[in-house]
């Protein structure tokens, strides 16, 4: 059911026991990965898979502490390789664009490498701290890019140009 359940940045509250609730489902899914997954068929993987990502959200966005965060981000490398981890990987960058979270370099690093790099896309970039990890983001993407390279310096560019005009890295 939790997929079902929406975030986003106007309904998201700073609440300890929402946090608390979703790293207890989060132990209890991690401790039996493989089992849970073994249950799940194609046609239930969409709401689940949502649910996961909601769970995760709520961790990442009330916990202070990086071991707790670290957590979440080792559950999704835990899933089994292939389109399901993928998909959730993609999912969570997608919501966390949404909502005002930022990425430490290692979080962004470990969901970067969960995507093929065809999927990565450039406003995944602003999901990044500072602008240390901004460059580190934009390093591990031309790297990763086969996109032609003078198209993604310029628009990487004019990201960069606007993301600090808005103070957005500090």
């Amino acid at each position: 059911m939790i997929g079902l359940l929406s975030i986003c940045q106007e309904n998201i509250i700073n609440d300890r026991i929402a946090s608390t609730f979703s790293s207890i489902i989060l132990k209890n899914f991690g401790d039996k990965l493989n089992d849970v997954f073994a249950t799940i068929n194609e046609n239930e993987w969409t709401s689940f898979c949502q649910g996961l990502i909601t769970l995760i959200c709520i961790k990442l966005f009330y916990q202070g502490n990086a071991n707790e965060r670290s957590n979440a981000f080792d559950l999704l490398s835990k899933m089994p390789e292939g389109e399901q981890r993928e998909y959730a990987a993609l999912k969570l960058l997608d919501l966390l664009y949404h909502l005002p979270y930022r990425l430490p370099s290692d979080e962004g690093m470990v969901l970067f490498e969960l995507v093929k790099p065809d999927d990565l896309k450039l406003k995944y970039l602003e999901l990044a701290d500072s602008l240390e990890i901004y460059i580190m983001y934009v390093t591990y993407f031309i790297n990763k890019s086969e996109d032609n390279a003078n198209d993604l310096k310029e628009n990487i560019k004019s990201q960069l140009d606007r993301l600090l005009k808005e103070n957005h890295l500090p």
